[in-house]
């Protein structure tokens, strides 16, 4: 809240300054409500606008969504896949497959869910700002490009670049893969990335594929809800629905080394042709469905190394501003959703005299975790999936590797939060 406003408020609980509106800045505002705090979130971007296309939430995440008091308003938005299929680039042979639906929500108490980001931040960002929630409202101030930090003492005060001066015990920088917070903070330079390829995503509305369309492609489409991947050499395609089936969320994943690097952000619109020149020689299913999309928007994919620290005394960082990640395990979301719900935890109760125990606690508990997700999304690790498997894999798909059939990084990733029913 800005210096004024603070001066007139209640006094009940930390003032929180969250600088970042999107997925990780607006879980943040729900958790940080709900632990009794009043938080005021400085969102650059001038309004609100539905962006981004389709997301995976894995039970660690919707455990969580569940105790922010979402899932129900969420639920009406997501869909439940049936099964997660890997696929021989070339002719489409199963490699691996692994049950989800009801065995993963009786096993892990959770549901896996696929959503559009911006039902996501939508129905997010309603439970941060209503009224009727537990706590206080959470203040959102758009157009707040966040360019100064100053602590003194117990309190810092964040400067945004329309001079205006916004007060508070704990600052949350939430700001994203390109964060000032993190800058600030730590300097320019750390947690600059090695360029290792490129990413393309397009959602292609289902009422607009023709039963011509429909008919090639219908052998690849499961008739029940289902993740599908793509394994070749260096490339990974996969494709699922959201939006309760409206769209078909596809996103291709280009692993190179020494690919050009290219802008990391997903407002940049693709050469559609050099996109589909990806998947020349892929099995022509695979092809057809590609093609139809009519738009597709690409971004650089950026390798980091973890960060040795995400806290300086009253402030800390979450989310992709601390540990951006590469999208081969689908974690990203799930790692700040994780962050969101331990900061509120840790904070149930502080005061401005308990706060730098409590945010030790929040970077002992999460570092070490989205560290080892970091390294399990590492490229390494997104191309063993068909490298490890070298030349015999063109011949003998799944054979020569225990890649394709390996879905054990869930077994640790996914319990996560399991005793957030002790969270109130």
């Amino acid at each position: 809240m800005s210096i004024d406003d603070r001066a007139s408020a209640d006094r009940g609980g930390l003032q929180i300054i969250v600088v970042g509106g999107g997925i990780g800045g607006a879980a943040a505002a729900v958790s940080l409500r709900r632990a009794g705090h009043k938080v005021t979130v400085l969102e650059q971007a001038s309004h609100l606008a539905p962006v981004g296309a389709g997301i995976q939430l894995a039970p660690n995440a919707t455990r969580i969504l569940a105790q922010f008091g979402v899932a129900e308003a969420l639920a009406e938005h997501a869909l439940v896949p049936q099964r997660h299929v890997r696929r021989h680039w070339r002719d489409g042979t199963v490699l691996g497959e692994r049950s989800l639906g009801d065995a993963v929500a009786a096993r892990y108490g959770a549901p896996f869910w696929h959503v559009h980001r911006a039902d996501l931040h939508a129905v997010l960002m309603a439970a941060a700002r209503s009224p009727a929630g537990p706590g206080c409202a959470a203040v959102f101030r758009f157009g707040a490009e966040v360019t100064g930090l100053h602590v003194s003492g117990s309190t810092v005060d964040v400067v945004t670049s329309r001079g205006g001066r916004y007060r508070g015990d704990l600052v949350v920088g939430a700001d994203g893969v390109h964060s000032t917070l993190r800058g600030l903070l730590f300097g320019s330079g750390v947690g600059r990335g090695i360029p290792r390829g490129v990413a393309y995503r397009t959602l292609i509305p289902v009422h607009k594929i023709g039963p011509d369309e429909a008919a090639r492609i219908q052998d690849i489409l499961s008739p029940e809800p289902a993740i599908t991947q793509w394994l070749s050499p260096g490339v990974h395609f996969i494709h699922y629905y959201v939006s309760r089936g409206r769209y078909l969320n596809a996103a291709l994943l280009r692993y190179n080394a020494s690919a050009d690097p290219s802008v990391e952000s997903w407002l940049l619109e693709a050469d559609r042709s050099e996109y589909l020149a990806l998947l020349d020689g892929w099995d022509p299913r695979l092809v057809a469905l590609a093609r139809l999309a009519d738009s597709v928007f690409c971004t650089g994919l950026y390798e980091r190394e973890p960060l040795a620290d995400w806290v300086r005394g009253p402030v800390c960082l979450l989310g992709d501003a601390c540990h951006p990640m590469m999208p081969t395990q689908a974690q990203g979301a799930a790692q700040a959703i994780e962050d969101a719900w331990f900061l509120g935890r840790v904070l149930r109760g502080a005061d401005p005299g308990s706060l730098p125990g409590a945010l030790a606690a929040y970077q002992q508990e999460r570092l070490p975790r989205t560290a080892a997700v970091q390294r399990l999304s590492a490229i390494d690790q997104g191309k063993g999936l068909d490298e490890r498997r070298g030349s015999a894999a063109e011949d003998r798909p799944g054979e020569s590797g225990e890649a394709p059939t390996d879905f054990s990084p869930y077994e640790w990733l996914w319990p996560y939060g399991e005793d957030a029913s002790h969270i109130a």
